[in-house]
């Protein structure tokens, strides 16, 4: 499956925390002392909690959150829709297709 790498992902919940202010809220108020508990740097953590919040926004209307994420972190039209085909084909070659 396509990996999207950090800078990536960190445009994606850039773009994404811009367009939903609600969950901008619920990723800052994660704070570092959540972060020291959680054994990982604040940055990450509020990364991988934002991946959360776009799965379940994704969840919520109907979309796949891959491809939601694949679709906030493509730079151009043919960009998302490699990914997108990479990641089908990733997955029709795990099941044998």
């Amino acid at each position: 499956m396509p990996k999207l790498t950090t800078a990536q992902l960190t445009k994606a919940a850039r773009i994404f925390l811009a367009s939903n202010p609600a969950a901008a809220d619920r990723i800052l108020a994660i704070k570092q002392a959540d972060a020291d508990f959680m054994e990982t740097s604040l940055e990450q953590l509020r990364l991988a909690r934002t991946m959360d919040e776009i799965d379940s926004f994704a969840r919520a209307n109907g979309r796949d959150s891959m491809e939601m994420r694949f679709s906030l972190a493509a730079d151009t039209a043919e960009e998302f829709h490699a990914m997108c085909t990479e990641h089908q084909a990733a997955i029709n070659k795990h099941l044998g297709l």
